[in-house]
C-alpha cells in the first residue's frame, strides 16, 4: 500500500501555498500552447486567433465546470466564486461549446479541431490531475490493493492518482499513434473512447456501495462517460479514410 503523504501545500518563504492552483495553471498553459500550435500548423490560423480560441475555451470551461460542480454536489460556494469546486466533465462541456461556435464562425474542419483539442487535453490534463494526487481530494472505495493509499481513516483507492497514471499511459500511446500519421479525427476518436472507458471504470471504483451510484454526481458522471463512448464511436467512423475508387 502506498504511504499517506500530504503535499497539498508547499511552505515557501514562511507561507503555505496550495499546489493545486499552480499545477492547474501549468496544465492549462501547456494545453493551450499545444492546441494553438496544432491549429496553426494544420489549419493555418494566426497566433491571435488561436490565443482567442484557447482563452475563450478555458474561460467557458472554468465557468461551466464550476456551475456543474455546485449544482451536482450542492456545494455552498456562490456561483460567482469560480476557484472551487470544479467539475472536470463540466469543464469539458464548456470548452466544447466554445469549440463548436469557433468551428462555425471560422468555418474550420471539425475533425482537425477535435484532434487539436484531444492533443492539448492529453498533454495538459496530467498536470492538472497531479494536483489531485498531492491533495488526495478524490478518495475511492476502501481497498488493501498495493496501489491503494493509506488514508488516515484506512486504505482507499486514490482516484486522482489512478487517473493521473491512466492519463500518462494515454499520452504515451497517443504519441505512438501520431507517428503513424492517422487520418483527421482518428486521434480525437481514439482519445475519447479510451478516456471515457477509463473514467467509467474509475467512477465504479469511487464508491463503496452500488447505492452510491444513484447520487446525482455519480449519475451525471456515468451518463457523461456513456455519451463519450458514443461520441468516440461516431468520430471513429467519421475518421475512417475513404477507399480509393477505381476510375
Amino acid at each position: 500500500m502506498i504511504p499517506w503523504f500530504d503535499a497539498s501545500h508547499l511552505r515557501i518563504a514562511g507561507h503555505d501555498l496550495p499546489t493545486q492552483g499552480p499545477l492547474a495553471v501549468a496544465g492549462i498553459a501547456v494545453g493551450q500552447i499545444t492546441f494553438g500550435r496544432w491549429l496553426q500548423r494544420h489549419l493555418g490560423l494566426t497566433p491571435l486567433q488561436t490565443d482567442l480560441f484557447g482563452f475563450a475555451a478555458v474561460a467557458a470551461g472554468v465557468v461551466v465546470g464550476h456551475i456543474a460542480a455546485v449544482l451536482l454536489t450542492g456545494a455552498p460556494e456562490p456561483l460567482w466564486q469560480l476557484a472551487a469546486p470544479q467539475s472536470s466533465l463540466g469543464a469539458l462541456l464548456g470548452g466544447g461549446i466554445v469549440g463548436a461556435l469557433a468551428i462555425r464562425r471560422w468555418k474550420l474542419q471539425p475533425l482537425v479541431v477535435l484532434d487539436a483539442a484531444a492533443w492539448a487535453f492529453l498533454h495538459g490534463w496530467p498536470l492538472v490531475r497531479l494536483g489531485c494526487v498531492f491533495a488526495h481530494d478524490h478518495p475511492g472505495r476502501r481497498s488493501s490493493w498495493p496501489i491503494a493509499v493509506a488514508f488516515p481513516e484506512g486504505g482507499r483507492l486514490d482516484i486522482g492518482l489512478l487517473e493521473w497514471l491512466f492519463c500518462l499511459a494515454l499520452l504515451v500511446l497517443a504519441r505512438a499513434l501520431m507517428r503513424r500519421s492517422p487520418p483527421p479525427g482518428r486521434l480525437a476518436a481514439w482519445a475519447t473512447l479510451l478516456f471515457s472507458a477509463g473514467r467509467l471504470g474509475l467512477e465504479l471504483l469511487r464508491v463503496d456501495t452500488l447505492a452510491q451510484l444513484r447520487q446525482p454526481p455519480a449519475i451525471s458522471a456515468l451518463f457523461a462517460c456513456l455519451c463519450g463512448l458514443v461520441l468516440g464511436a461516431i468520430l471513429w467512423q467519421r475518421s475512417r479514410p475513404m477507399p480509393d475508387v477505381a476510375r
